[in-house]
């Protein structure tokens, strides 16, 4: 994670000091958690590493990757009438 991306993060959003959680090198929280040192914040809010027990996955755990998502509406019109276009495409704008 870059500086960037890290300053994106919500205010409130959770860190994890979990280093003795198996999944602790793939979370976001705990990749955060890392990022204090560079932090510029005056307060943060951090995860109960207590919440890991057992084999019990972590309820708090959130993968760290880039995700791809497609938003868009470039074939919204493929279906509506010649005679109905125009007002349907003013409506939309």
């Amino acid at each position: 994670m870059t500086l960037e991306e890290y300053t994106q993060l919500d205010a409130d959003f959770a860190h994890c000091s979990g280093e003795h959680c198996e999944r602790a090198n793939e979370c976001l929280r705990h990749t955060a958690h890392k990022m204090l040192a560079k932090n510029t914040r005056d307060c943060y809010m951090i995860t109960n590493p207590n919440v890991i027990t057992g084999n019990r996955s972590c309820p708090l755990f959130m993968p760290d990757r880039r995700e791809r998502y497609a938003w868009g509406i470039s074939r919204i019109f493929d279906n509506v009438c010649a005679a109905d276009l125009r007002g349907v495409r003013l409506g939309v704008m």
